[in-house]
């Protein structure tokens, strides 16, 4: 991505399981620093340049926002989205433009991707689980006082950033359908000597929504906590149309710092 849209990594549209419903997702460099508060507005427009901004979508701090207009409706426009960040110092960040429903075969495409994403939502219903995702925050200012003093390493055992070494450690969690495919639980043995551990690694199938990346957490419905060590995704061939995730969870400890962020009932 162009340096002249630092500090906006990634730019994504995504099929929620809603056939004219898409979710907004982004990163952001983690050399990103700048002070809170960080305030995300996605801005619509039907032209590239932005010259008329047809409505905007205020997402706060987060990391995603879902366009639920419905102006798609008929499949006749063309829709542009850009993210702007406002920061607490002033800063203000622009993110490059994505387009959707850009030309008549990308509309196509669009409209199989969401049939897709809705089968695998009827999947889910069947045969599937509840949960949650929380994402892990990558940037912003860190807290010296959750860092180790000689490594620069995030503490694990600290409750205010999780061991992120990110003040708040996650965003809010965000409510999931997946599908359990497999578990396997391997034994070595102990670093501390302590004779064997067990480790339990499962692995999930999710659609496209939430983008997932490696060090997110999952709880299930039981409150168990996983991180995800790997994640691969599937695509619609030949376009950025995120279809299907693959990930690989790991069980963590119930003394895992996680544990203590509240989810919603």
């Amino acid at each position: 991505m162009a340096s002249n849209h630092f500090p906006f990594a990634t730019l994504s549209v995504v099929q929620t399981y809603r056939a004219l419903e898409i979710a907004i997702q982004w990163t952001l460099d983690s050399a990103f620093r700048d002070v809170a508060p960080l305030n995300f507005t996605v801005e619509v427009s039907e032209t590239p340049d932005f010259s008329v901004l047809l409505y905007s979508i205020e997402a706060g701090d987060n990391f995603f926002a879902i366009d639920d207009k419905k102006l798609r409706q008929g499949a006749t426009i063309d829709l542009y989205y850009r993210v702007r960040l406002v920061t607490g110092s002033g800063g203000n960040y622009i993110s490059p433009v994505i387009g959707h429903w850009v030309n008549k075969a990308n509309k196509h495409l669009h409209r199989l991707a969401a049939e897709i994403t809705r089968r695998e939502f009827v999947r889910y219903r069947f045969t599937g689980h509840k949960g949650w995702v929380l994402k892990r925050r990558n940037y912003g200012i860190q807290d010296p006082t959750q860092l180790d003093p000689i490594t620069g390493v995030p503490l694990s055992d600290q409750t205010s950033d999780y061991g992120t070494g990110f003040p708040g450690g996650y965003y809010p969690p965000v409510k999931i359908s997946y599908s359990r495919e497999a578990v396997e639980n391997s034994s070595q043995l102990s670093s501390e000597g302590f004779g064997t551990t067990t480790q339990e690694v499962q692995k999930h199938r999710h659609a496209g929504f939430p983008m997932l990346e490696p060090y997110d957490i999952v709880v299930t419905d039981t409150n168990q906590r996983y991180r995800y060590v790997k994640v691969n995704a599937t695509f619609m061939p030949g376009t950025d149309i995120l279809l299907v995730q693959s990930a690989d969870a790991v069980l963590l400890p119930l003394t895992d710092p996680i544990y203590r962020i509240p989810i919603p009932q």
